[in-house]
């Protein structure tokens, strides 16, 4: 599986209308072929800044058919007007994991892996 990486930064006050839009799009991903996940952090620190995680069977499920399709033009509109820069996205495999199985779901610990791997792309990329 690939994972593709969306960190958002979102215009201060939007906060609430941008949750509200991803919640209403997300059939937009799940039910695009080769989409078989889609979750949303939000920053702690950071109340502007969030993190998706979107599961494709492959990157070209996301970069070539879903990119190209009419729901994601659908998703841009719901979305896209509450951002306050352009969303950073990268493409990443699992290549190792671990964990307590008393702690979490490995979904759960992946995506907390996914997580900090996007907030030091974020953080270099704003160097």
């Amino acid at each position: 599986m690939v994972f593709e990486l969306i960190g958002i930064e979102v215009r201060p006050g939007s906060e609430a209308a941008f949750e509200t839009g991803f919640a209403d799009a997300m059939h937009l991903f799940l039910n695009a072929p080769g989409c078989h996940e889609l979750t949303l952090q939000r920053s702690i620190e950071r109340p502007t800044r969030y993190c998706a995680a979107v599961g494709w069977t492959t990157m070209e499920d996301h970069t070539v058919a879903f990119r190209q399709s009419e729901a994601f033009q659908t998703w841009r509109e719901r979305v896209g007007r509450h951002y306050a820069a352009a969303p950073q996205i990268q493409h990443v495999t699992t290549v190792l994991t671990s964990g307590r199985a008393d702690v979490g779901s490995t979904a759960d610990r992946d995506i907390g892996r996914l997580m900090r791997i996007q907030a030091e792309m974020t953080t270099k990329g704003s160097k």
